[in-house]
């Protein structure tokens, strides 16, 4: 990495520490245990990338660091509120952040939301209190609120809206190809026999709560069908203290799976790997090629494109017979983000 990037970005940061232990030092949140909690997670440090961004676009645009401290300190207590959030049991449910426990794990389930609540609502006041500081910032709220946009020529303002409403136009006709493919049946109206469930994140040997779901989903249809067989599938990050594969397993058996039913491939590291490698693992055990992909909802659009370029069909018997799929619910607060994000897998599927 560039030596000059590195002591800059670390300058943003020394900045930014400054800044934000100056505005912490008359900050309060009550009650002392949430300001506590604000304070664990605020003030852990971390690579303050946003902050950094910001400083350096103020100067690239003739302004001060001083002119954006408030704006950056407000950005940074925003990504911290997502972090807490994200670490929840409802969400992540991640135990650690940053080598530390995570702020539910040190205060509480109840105080962590707040606090990032409290985080939430600061920035906000942040902002607002930015915007009365004087004529340089009522130009910049103009400027962004359309004096900029009144400068563009005429053509190219047709053309950015024209690539917005297209833009808008794609991101509906995808969603609606994805959510074709969402299912929600519980009762086994289909003729799979071999269950894959696509691994996820454990955090140590917790499973996540997205891993925990579709664990359920499985298990509900291997309890409904008592013949049916199921392929594991996923290895172990470096993160992970056991692989996917043998945590899926253990929530499986307590969700009272006999084990003999149970194939673990162990090995993959992406959905491509564990379709192709459950597919090894059928061949071998020469178990049934009517398959059911259980994974979440938002994943299994891209997970059908997948099978049916490995042969597994829906609606057809050749191949490796029938695609069958099963989903399970994501949080509805998170559902938007991990859409949008398997997007983008969607369309290189469909591409390429």
């Amino acid at each position: 990495m560039d030596t000059n990037f590195q002591q800059k970005t670390e300058q943003y940061r020394a900045a930014f520490e400054e800044a934000l232990a100056h505005y912490m030092q008359g900050a309060r949140f009550r009650p002392a245990v949430l300001d506590a909690s604000v304070r664990y997670s605020l003030e852990n440090g971390g690579k303050r990338i946003r902050p950094a961004l910001m400083f350096a676009v103020a100067q690239m645009l003739g302004g001060k660091i001083a002119d954006v401290e408030g704006f950056a300190v407000a950005l940074e207590m925003i990504h911290t509120y997502s972090l807490i959030h994200d670490d929840l049991p409802a969400m992540d449910n991640d135990d650690f952040r940053r080598g530390r426990p995570s702020n539910h794990k040190q205060f509480g389930e109840g105080q962590a939301i707040l606090a990032g609540d409290a985080l939430l609502n600061e920035a906000y006041d942040i902002c607002i209190r930015q915007c009365y500081n004087g004529k340089t910032y009522i130009d910049a709220a103009a400027l962004l609120c359309g004096v900029f946009f009144e400068r563009i020529p005429p053509r190219l303002r047709l053309a950015a809206v024209c690539v917005f409403a297209a833009a808008a136009v794609a991101f509906a006709s995808l969603s609606a190809y994805m959510a074709h493919w969402m299912n929600y049946r519980s009762a086994p109206e289909y003729g799979a026999k071999t269950v894959i469930v696509l691994g996820c994140r454990v955090d140590g040997s917790v499973p996540s709560l997205q891993l925990k779901n579709r664990c359920a989903a499985a298990a509900e249809f291997m309890l409904q069908v008592p013949d049916s067989v199921a392929v594991l599938s996923g290895g172990q990050g470096p993160d992970e203290d056991i692989s996917e594969a043998e945590c899926m397993k253990c929530l499986l058996v307590e969700a009272g799976i006999d084990e003999s039913r149970l194939y673990l491939e162990e090995s993959s590291a992406n959905t491509r790997e564990n379709l192709e490698n459950s597919l090894d693992v059928i061949k071998k055990n020469g178990l049934s090629q009517s398959v059911l992909v259980v994974t979440n909802e938002y994943h299994q659009c891209r997970a059908m494109l997948i099978c049916r370029d490995l042969g597994i069909t829906a609606g057809s018997d050749f191949g490796y017979g029938l695609f069958h799929s099963k989903s399970c619910k994501t949080s509805a607060y998170s559902f938007l983000t991990f859409l949008t994000r398997d997007m983008m897998g969607v369309v290189k599927e469909l591409i390429f």
